[in-house]
């Protein structure tokens, strides 16, 4: 396809609006919302946030499900130069007020509740540490508007270089870091990745994925919209749920984690269900969550991909139309734009074709972290790559093969979860001496959080602390078991340090096949 002329998010839906006005933008519960409509409701939200003195480079969230109103609110913070920092709906009370105060934001769309969360009695309690938040609206309600021509001027001086997005992304340190995304380079990229998985305008585009994270927002909606496709959303993943809706709307873009992907084939409706309308669609990271998609889902031109968040979805994917074996061992070809380099982990020396070692990438990436100088310069190269903290390979024809991680992130159910985070929250225990946390594999969810625990006091069990980390974070950051140790038990180096690799040797030992 030719690429949309738009360099905005806020001109794409202008773009579409008037190109195919009455062709389908969202299908959500048997609705079905016209890119005139979307175009319109990016309006009604873009003029609520200037009624309420929000405007160009102001931070904007939103708390909610998936739900075709917090599309809206993206358009209308967009389309005004304002910057969207989406929230985790299972953040608890602590990570909200981070996340609300990190990026300062200026005003909230929320609902009051969202499966077991009480979100108008957690702001209540975290309001007064957030001197920035002056508004706070509801999702779906009804607003002051300003004039019309006050948006004009406002979506006048939006361009390709603005940013649009801030998301949040766990990484080595203790606290998630606040990841710079722009219009133009987001549109420019997603619209590679739509070509490469071959995107149509007449695609359904099934997301089952939350749209706070990248995987849905930097990379599954602009490369459906930049190819005039509608993505279907469902609130919130359910697999009997997401069955339905496939048939019902005879999707044909499919875009789940690996979990997501076994959740699907696991449930009782799944052979009651007609899915071949599925064809095409990016799923989990390791070889056999793709198989399942592609031989099990019947996903048969389902593709292979590696990306970050900081590479606006995707640096490197396999075509749809590439020999299974390829989309099933390898993570493709660099998109255009971008250039993919194998460096020795120590002294980044670059590395033969073929050979194993830190992958650095230039290209699209992030414009650097939010508030945090010292981590942006760390996460580039001299010569401008970035360093992803991943291991592996780069062939001759230029294919990368994803093999492992250099950093310490535990991705379980393709969520990053940061072990120093976990440990911080269990050493909070009065009865915890010390704690180190190591992600083991795991057939189902990838890999699953694991603590090894020194207690400081008889009587602290398993549970105890499980439920002790349940009642200061999202479900995620729980510990699937938790290990206790004496200190002269654990392994140590000369240093003295605790190796996190020997901690995880020893985690599946003792765990044998799974936690």
């Amino acid at each position: 396809m030719r690429p949309p002329d738009a360099r905005t998010w806020g001109g794409l839906v202008r773009e579409l609006a008037s190109r195919v006005p009455d062709a389908p933008a969202i299908a959500f519960e048997g609705r079905r919302i016209s890119f005139r409509e979307l175009d319109a409701e990016g309006d009604r939200y873009a003029r609520a946030l200037l009624a309420f003195g929000v405007g160009k480079d102001h931070t904007v969230s939103v708390l909610g499900g998936n739900r075709p109103e917090w599309l809206f609110a993206f358009i209308g913070t967009a389309r005004i130069g304002a910057v969207l920092a989406p929230l985790n709906t299972w953040f608890r009370d602590e990570e909200l007020e981070y996340g609300l105060r990190h990026s300062d934001v200026k005003a909230l769309f929320t609902v009051e509740r969202f499966l077991k969360h009480d979100y108008e009695a957690m702001l209540r309690r975290v309001r007064p540490g957030l001197p920035s938040l002056e508004v706070v609206m509801p999702l779906d309600g009804d607003f002051p508007l300003a004039a019309e021509t006050e948006l004009a001027a406002a979506e006048r001086a939006v361009g390709a270089g603005d940013m649009c997005l801030l998301l949040y992304t766990s990484g080595s340190t203790a606290r998630p870091k606040g990841v710079r995304l722009h219009h133009g380079a987001m549109l420019e990229n997603c619209f590679n990745i739509g070509e490469r998985m071959r995107l149509t305008p007449s695609d359904r585009y099934w997301v089952g994925s939350p749209l706070f994270y990248g995987m849905a927002t930097t990379n599954a909606l602009p490369a459906c919209w930049t190819h005039g496709a509608c993505i279907v959303i469902q609130e919130s993943f359910d697999a009997g749920v997401a069955l339905e809706l496939i048939e019902q709307e005879r999707a044909t873009a499919f875009c789940g984690l690996g979990n997501m992907t076994r959740a699907l084939l696991e449930h009782p409706d799944f052979g009651r269900r007609d899915l071949s309308s599925l064809d095409k669609g990016i799923t989990g990271f390791s070889p056999e969550d793709k198989r399942l998609a592609v031989v099990e889902l019947g996903v048969r031109r389902c593709c292979s991909v590696y990306g970050l968040t900081e590479t606006y979805g995707n640096c490197a994917l396999t075509d749809a139309d590439d020999p299974i074996e390829i989309r099933l061992s390898t993570q493709g070809l660099p998109l255009p734009g971008w250039e993919l380099k194998v460096v020795d982990a120590v002294t980044e020396e670059q590395l033969p074709a073929g050979e194993v070692g830190h992958l650095l990438v230039r290209g699209y990436t992030t414009s650097g972290y939010f508030r945090d100088d010292d981590a942006t310069a760390e996460a580039f190269d001299p010569d401008g790559f970035f360093r992803t903290g991943d291991l592996a390979s780069v062939d001759v024809e230029g294919r990368m093969t994803w093999v492992a991680r250099l950093k310490e992130v535990i991705k379980t159910g393709g969520i990053n979860v940061s072990p120093r985070e976990v440990e911080d929250l269990i050493d909070r225990h009065p009865g915890v001496r010390q704690v180190h946390v190591v992600g083991v594999p795991d057939a189902v969810r990838g890999e699953v959080v694991v603590a090894f625990v020194e207690p400081g006091s008889d009587g602290l069990d398993e549970d105890t602390l499980r439920r002790f980390v349940a009642s200061q974070a999202a479900a995620f950051k729980v510990p699937t078991r938790v290990l206790f140790r004496r200190d002269d038990e654990l392994p140590r180096l000369a240093s003295g340090k605790v190796p996190k690799y020997r901690l995880r040797e020893e985690a599946i030992r003792e765990l044998g096949d799974g936690p």
